[in-house]
């Protein structure tokens, strides 16, 4: 069985999606809503675990080794010589961007023409978003395209190295898939 261990480089896929069903007076006047799709995929690399300083072959141990083991006593790890690398799908889930009244910001109160975070509890969140302080939705350094010739929602990737604080924005849906190859396929 093997066992990986992230290395704090994500790769991050945002879309927009418009939000429609909202109340309107005479279908032009009243709220406005989107929905930012947020996707987060971990790299991953295996791991060797060592027992005592030797490498861990869970079969040749004595029952009291077995039960030290399950405590975490006396066991490391390292990335493995040769190991594989892969993504982990980590997590998938988005927020909902609700304006009042939107197109109204210089004659009504500030609060009304303003976009506020709407925390919806939902099940349709997958895992729990290991970088909720990376987000590209807002950011003005990322840039949202319409893959598909503009037939797509928009979307904005990136990559984020965790422990540099490297955050590298990406255009386009080829160049997110060659990145993630590439980057998989570097010896750690």
């Amino acid at each position: 069985m093997s066992h990986f261990k992230g290395t704090d480089i994500y790769f991050i896929k945002e879309q927009i999606y418009s939000k429609g069903g909202l109340p309107t007076i005479a279908n032009t006047i009243g709220p406005t809503g989107i929905q930012v799709l947020k996707q987060v995929y971990h790299l991953m690399c295996e791991q060797q675990a060592f027992y005592n300083g030797e490498p861990l072959d869970y079969n040749q141990l004595n029952l009291w080794d077995k039960f030290r083991i399950t405590l975490g006593i006396n066991i490391t790890e390292k990335t493995k010589a040769n190991g594989k690398t892969t993504f982990n799908f980590q997590y998938s889930g988005f927020t909902t961007f609700i304006t009042p009244v939107d197109g109204f910001g210089g004659v009504l109160p500030e609060w009304f023409s303003k976009k506020h975070n709407a925390s919806v509890p939902t099940p349709y969140t997958f895992g729990r978003d290991p970088i909720p302080g990376i987000n590209l939705y807002r950011n003005t350094k990322a840039k949202f395209f319409m893959p598909n010739g503009g037939d797509s929602v928009p979307c904005a990737m990136a990559k984020y190295n965790a422990k540099s604080g490297q955050l590298v924005y990406i255009t386009s849906e080829n160049e997110f898939l060659h990145i993630m190859r590439e980057t998989r396929d570097i010896k750690r």
